[in-house]
């Protein structure tokens, strides 16, 4: 199978929004349903928001990358870590919380919702070659065209030549996370 989109990193961005508004919305809902101060879920969301971005940019930067943006100007970093964004998003939580005086934690709200918005922000992973898996020949392998990420990282490795307009066939590890992401989500809803 050929993953060929005309513009991926604007799909990839479509599904990473996609996944904010479902997560925002989703909180919304049952903030509402629970009888919480509207004004205080949406700062939570907010900071929730911001300190997950933060944390998914953050954890990509090796220590070299950080050291030498202390000494040149601003270099662009464009990775994004689920990790770091997780790991920041939990802490902002649990911090708004209580400086939102919330009397009960919403961390049950937000264990079922987090990885099914993950799975969604995956989907974009797969169609812009991002998180690509091994070399595979079977049935459901993808290959991604010049000028996306897998393509690059494959010629920049040697393993295709720089003309070659496919990258090698691999995993849809982004699938597996994906559907795998859908799975938690449900279980612990």
């Amino acid at each position: 199978m050929i993953v060929s989109v005309n513009n991926p990193q604007a799909l990839y961005q479509f599904f990473y929004l996609f996944a904010f508004i479902f997560m925002f919305s989703v909180v919304l809902y049952k903030s509402i349903r629970r009888g919480y101060n509207l004004r205080s879920v949406l700062l939570m969301l907010t900071t929730i928001t911001l300190f997950t971005i933060i944390g998914t940019r953050l954890f990509t930067i090796s220590m070299g990358d950080w050291l030498a943006a202390l000494h040149t100007k601003s270099p662009e970093f464009n990775n994004r870590s689920s990790i770091g964004g997780l790991l920041f998003g939990l802490m902002a939580l649990l911090s708004s919380q209580q400086i939102f005086g919330f009397k009960r934690s919403m961390v049950d709200l937000f264990a079922w919702v987090v990885p099914i918005t993950l799975g969604i922000t995956k989907l974009g992973c797969l169609f812009s070659g991002c998180c690509y898996g091994l070399p595979f020949n079977g049935f459901c392998a993808i290959q991604y065209p010049k000028g996306t990420q897998g393509h690059f990282n494959h010629w920049l490795m040697g393993s295709i030549e720089n003309d070659a307009l496919f990258s090698l066939a691999v995993h849809p590890v982004q699938l597996y996370e994906c559907l795998l992401l859908f799975v938690i989500g449900y279980v612990v809803w």
